[in-house]
């Protein structure tokens, strides 16, 4: 994966590191897909309402978010066992900071069996 606006590979950066409390694993697929569904919608809008671009990536459970216009993240979702968000790539970054708190507050306000975990 090659994030255009930033002119880098996000295919080999960084593994998970997850900060919100673990979702059960005996979930099936069909509840974690809707959970996935309603964490995006949840994770879009609020995305959105303060100005970032979203785009989701083809055949991938990924979303690339322009910061600015030189300047993008990659949001994926691993499913189980390891059922988690991780943003891409792992900096310490400020607008990448800024981000993650966002994504990690809109997943909280999320009903009890919807939250999940960022990286």
């Amino acid at each position: 994966m090659v994030c255009v606006a930033a002119g880098f590979n996000l295919s080999a950066i960084g593994s998970p590191i997850h900060l919100i409390n673990p979702i059960p694993m005996r979930k099936s697929k069909a509840t974690e897909a809707l959970r996935v569904a309603t964490d995006v919608a949840a994770i879009r809008a609020a995305l959105h309402k303060r100005g970032y671009t979203i785009r989701k990536q083809p055949k991938q459970a990924a979303w690339a978010i322009s910061v600015t216009p030189n300047e993008c993240y990659l949001l994926t979702y691993q499913p189980a066992p390891i059922s988690a968000w991780v943003l891409h790539p792992q900096s310490n970054e400020p607008n990448r900071q800024t981000l993650l708190t966002l994504i990690q507050n809109t997943l909280a306000k999320q009903p009890k069996t919807t939250i999940s975990k960022v990286s």
